[in-house]
């Protein structure tokens, strides 16, 4: 074919509509299949992402086997010179190189998809969306022991998958990301509100369901309730109040409560009280007030023995622990710890067998 001053081979005019057609053919079923993903009611969100994301890797993957396929004839005339440039290609592209490895990898290796929680070379969090050169998270943080969205995106190359060790956080779990509405007074300012009154525990039941959270915040003197199903704050309980001079007012930081916990039995919420250096102790599920046990000075974590018979309380201020009889609501002893106690859990031990 003959344009102008140029001479174009037939062959490769029709190679290029054939090109042109398969690319058109291919966007075509891609925008009929992401459609048909979006309008399904029974797919979650997450469940979407995933597919609508395979999707869009699969017509890429499609389409460059159709143009090997269609311009096969074509590329054999340059075999020779290809194999001559391979060298430099790969020195040239081997980042590129290793990206479209690390996705093989991923994919081969099903490494992770949309909807995991994964650690790589620094980076953490949720995984958005991937392809052949990249992968998308949405950041947790901050550093490696918080479990907060920060509302930042990361993007890391796939070739990491070669040179750094990958942490996958939820082998078999589903976790989504969910906003809880904590109620205002119309005349506050929602900024200020957000930044004075920071969440600072929240627990749950001890056999892992949802159906109610429980929240102490900054400034508080008590607990929030949250309901789940809704996913907003549904009413606070306060805990009791003593005279203004009996307070403690040492060592309070912006958490007049700040311990709280549902004992394992799931019949008591238990609340420590900074103010009373005390124990405030609920029924559950009704929330009905029980009463009180004096503790040390700024109480803060708590943690019960597995069968719920005791419950052991930090006294940051006193560098002691209270043990408390549950049954009784009645503090057994205190026992003598280093300095500052605060962070305390339940270990269960093996006890060695007897030898003679």
């Amino acid at each position: 074919m003959q344009i102008g001053w140029m001479s174009i081979d037939s062959s490769v005019v029709l190679d290029g509509l054939k090109s042109l057609i398969i690319l058109a053919a291919l966007l075509i079923t891609r925008t009929l299949v992401v459609r048909w993903i979006s309008r399904n009611q029974a797919l979650s969100m997450e469940s979407k992402r995933r597919w609508v994301v395979t999707t869009r890797n699969s017509i890429a993957f499609a389409f460059l086997i159709g143009l090997v396929i269609i311009w096969a004839h074509e590329l054999q005339a340059f075999a020779v010179s290809i194999i001559a440039l391979a060298a430099a290609l790969v020195l040239a592209t081997k980042e590129l190189i290793l990206c479209w490895s690390g996705a093989a990898l991923r994919v081969v290796g099903k490494v992770y998809a949309v909807g995991d929680r994964i650690q790589i070379a620094g980076h953490r969090g949720v995984v958005l969306d991937h392809d052949v050169f990249a992968t998308k998270l949405l950041e947790i943080g901050p550093g490696q022991s918080a479990h907060l969205y920060t509302g930042r995106v990361t993007v890391f190359p796939n070739s990491l998958l070669f040179t750094s060790p990958l942490i996958k956080e939820n082998p078999g779990q589903a976790y989504g990301l969910y906003t809880l509405v904590m109620p205002i007074k119309a005349e506050e300012d929602p900024i200020q509100a957000a930044r004075a009154a920071p969440v600072r525990e929240i627990v749950t039941n001890p056999d892992g369901s949802t159906k109610r959270m429980f929240a102490q915040i900054t400034n508080f003197h008590g607990f929030a309730v949250i309901d789940w199903a809704q996913k907003r704050e549904v009413s606070r309980v306060t805990l009791p109040e003593i005279p203004e001079a009996q307070r403690n007012k040492d060592g309070i930081q912006g958490s007049p409560a700040h311990g709280l916990l549902v004992a394992p039995d799931g019949k008591t919420l238990w609340s420590t009280s900074k103010f009373n250096s005390a124990v405030y102790v609920y029924s559950m599920p009704d929330l009905k007030y029980l009463g009180e046990v004096k503790v040390g000075t700024v109480p803060d974590w708590l943690t019960f023995t597995p069968d719920s018979k005791k419950v052991y309380v930090a006294n940051a201020h006193d560098n002691t622990v209270s043990v408390i009889d549950v049954a009784a609501r009645k503090e057994l002893t205190r026992i003598k710890v280093g300095q500052v106690p605060k962070r305390n859990i339940t270990a269960v031990l093996p006890v060695p067998p007897a030898t003679n």
